[in-house]
């Protein structure tokens, strides 16, 4: 089973910084060079109760 990494950063472009490219450009690519699979919760596509969804990403990271 390949572990999983739920990445809790702010998302989106804030007082100069761009976090998505931040984690698309740098973190994304070396936790999945370190064959992790990484989540972010702006990632997920199904409707529903995002707190729920964070919860339960952070209950299966390592």
């Amino acid at each position: 089973m390949r572990q999983h990494v739920f990445v809790v950063m702010p998302f989106g472009k804030k007082e100069g910084i761009d976090f998505n490219a931040v984690y698309l450009d740098l973190i994304k690519p070396a936790l999945l060079q370190a064959a992790v699979a990484p989540f972010r919760a702006d990632e997920e596509i199904l409707p529903g109760d995002i707190r729920a969804d964070m919860f339960q990403e952070l209950l299966m990271a390592v």
